[in-house]
């Protein structure tokens, strides 16, 4: 191992070292290149995870700030009948919420610097696929300022509306706790809404270079207006239910169902639920749809072990057809490298074909037509970069055999199974070998024996050489891992933002019982009983969140397709699979949980004291 000084050039170091050591392989020990595009592409993930649960914690928080403000609306109102104007109050309000915004972040950053070398282990571990033991990284003290004031802006953002709201009601309403709990279909956040749904399919169809930037004002676009115009489908197919509840089960069930268009905790409810439920079905889908390509990639794999790490001709491996056990033999050629394309640097993966390969198919034109001085180009990837059949290339690079190589491209190709990146050009074999190299980056080995055997046959065969043998299947389940790992940390982020979500499901049961409950005693003083008062909250309850089901599984459908182009964007190529029979039975596992929050009225129901509620009406 060597250490070279900070301002050294490695290849430049590399070269020089191959060229007085002959008998040496050089390698660099981190690959720079590699490392920044995995960084981005982590980062890239995890500012998507932080833009979702950004939207989970502010509906989580502002149902909490009800929570709190409501029980105190009594203290709110006689602070202001002593004097206290309405700026004063609100002014204490808005420092008691500052303080759980600061107790809040530092209890946020003390996890994080407790949990932060676990999460890089998880995320390390799942792009490198190998253990790295111990990890540890500097901490950066300006993060925690940053993170502390987040949570500060974050807390004063979710709740400055409820502090405003119960600011503006009469004395008499907070000291005798009489505040509105209707809820009401504005007109113009209905008609916002529509248009940034209309906006986020605008931007689906327009953006067809997959700017990042477009794509996630799509996303966003289409979560805001989802949520916007949620209100106005909640009542009207409330409403649909209603009528038939009232049919089917009668007067309660239809009572209940009709509550969901007037109430705003209910509402409240189904909101959270969408957010939630659209992030986790839009995860589910991305699993399953990155399952499905692996077992696509299985069926294009060819013969039964593959070889690299190959520093020799091709000619200089034909022995290995000599082996026992080998029935036939097959070289790939293909280079990855970032290359100065018309001037611009690009990271691509130049390979040398003669026919369509290893999940390479032949969108526009043919590859076994292709010449010297031709080449066909990934068609997402050319759409991307704005390149277009007729096009001339001239690919730079001293690592090729000729540093300049001037093409046209003349078709087109999916390469989407053969790398999710879709940065391939093809050239023909001949040609490949000729300008980029003639070492082979692969060989493929098709046997009649057993598979472990023939790789330590041909580890033997190779003894010398830096050559790795493994199975098809191992490099499967070895991207496999890699992308699980990735994965797993997203879901560990989604999953805290479900459990956010639970809490404040349970604190709007809890709002919605403390704000309700005299109409369930009146209710029940003059013409329910008390299972016709179940029944009712029932149905309210399984009928809201049956609507936020719906809601939440139509707008995942519509999100996942933008999550697709948002991920193409920053060079993840992922064709969505809606599998419906399991997507459905994830929805309907969520619904039934959520039916057994109807607990928590229904137990204050049966524990309720009439007279009590009752007696200040």
């Amino acid at each position: 191992m060597l250490n070279l000084t900070d301002k050294s050039n490695i290849k430049n170091s590399i070269k020089t070292l191959e060229k007085d050591n002959d008998d040496f392989v050089v390698q660099a020990l981190v690959d720079q290149e590699t490392m920044d595009f995995n960084i981005n592409m982590i980062s890239q993930v995890l500012l998507i995870i932080l833009i979702l649960a950004l939207l989970v914690n502010y509906y989580v928080i502002s149902s909490n700030a009800k929570v709190i403000l409501l029980s105190r609306t009594p203290v709110v109102g006689t602070f202001r009948s002593l004097g206290a104007s309405k700026i004063k109050v609100n002014l204490i309000l808005i420092l008691e919420n500052l303080l759980y915004g600061l107790f809040g972040g530092i209890l946020g950053v003390i996890c994080g610097l407790y949990f932060r070398d676990r999460i890089l282990r998880v995320i390390a571990q799942g792009v490198s696929n190998i253990s790295l033991g111990e990890i540890s990284a500097p901490i950066n003290y300006a993060y925690i300022i940053y993170s502390l004031m987040f949570a500060l802006i974050i807390q004063l953002i979710s709740v400055i509306h409820v502090i405003y709201q119960i600011g503006n009601y009469p004395i008499k309403n907070l000291i005798f706790e009489e505040l509105s709990s209707i809820q009401k279909v504005s007109i113009a956040p209905t008609i916002l809404g529509f248009i940034l749904q209309g906006l986020s399919y605008v931007l689906y169809r327009t953006n067809n270079t997959y700017d990042t930037l477009m794509a996630i004002l799509a996303l966003v676009s289409a979560m805001a207006g989802g949520i916007l115009v949620l209100p106005f489908i909640t009542k009207y197919l409330s409403l649909l239910m209603a009528k038939i509840n009232k049919l089917i089960f009668g007067e309660a069930p239809y009572l209940g169902t009709k509550n969901i268009s007037t109430s705003k905790i209910i509402n409240s409810n189904v909101k959270l639920v969408v957010i939630s439920l659209s992030m986790v079905l839009m995860i589910f889908m991305t699993s399953s749809s990155l399952e499905g390509l692996f077992i696509k990639a299985e069926d294009v794999f060819e013969l039964d072990l593959q070889l690299y790490g190959m520093e020799k001709k091709e000619e200089d491996y034909s022995k290995l057809k000599k082996v026992q056990g080998v029935k036939e033999l097959q070289f790939l050629y293909n280079y990855m490298d970032n290359l100065l394309v018309n001037g611009k640097e690009m990271n691509l993966v130049l390979c040398g074909f003669d026919e369509e390969r290893l999940g390479v198919k032949d969108k526009e034109g043919k590859i076994k037509d292709l010449k010297n001085g031709e080449v066909m180009m990934d068609e997402f990837y050319a759409i991307k970069n704005g390149f277009n059949i007729g096009d001339q290339l001239e690919i730079k690079s001293d690592e090729l055999k000729t540093k300049k190589i001037k093409v046209e491209i003349v078709g087109t190709v999916d390469s989407s199974i053969f790398t999710t990146s879709r940065n391939t050009i093809v050239f023909s074999e001949n040609q490949f070998k000729k300008d980029v190299t003639d070492v082979p980056s692969g060989i493929y080995v098709g046997t009649n024996k057993d598979l472990l055997k023939m790789k330590k046959t041909l580890y033997k065969e190779l003894s010398g050489e830096n050559i790795t043998v493994e199975t098809f299947n191992e490099f499967i389940k070895e991207q496999e891992q890699r992308v699980s790992g990735l994965l797993s940390t997203v879901w560990i982020f989604l999953v805290l933002s479900i459990l956010l979500s639970a809490i404040g499901l349970v604190n709007n049961q809890v709002i919605g019982f403390i704000q309700r409950k005299r109409e369930y005693a009146v209710l029940y003083s003059v013409s329910m009983s008390k299972a016709q008062l179940n029944t009712m909250i029932f149905f309210e309850i399984m009928c809201s969140f049956l609507i936020g089901c719906i809601s939440g599984l139509a707008l995942s459908i519509w999100m996942s397709k933008l999550l697709g182009v948002l991920l193409s964007s920053i060079g993840i190529y992922l064709e969505f699979n809606f599998q419906w029979v399991n997507i459905l039975t994830v929805v309907g596992g969520i619904f039934v949980i959520l039916i057994l929050t109807a607990i928590i009225p229904i137990l204050k129901i049966l524990k309720m004291n009439v007279i009590q509620e009752i007696k200040y009406e």
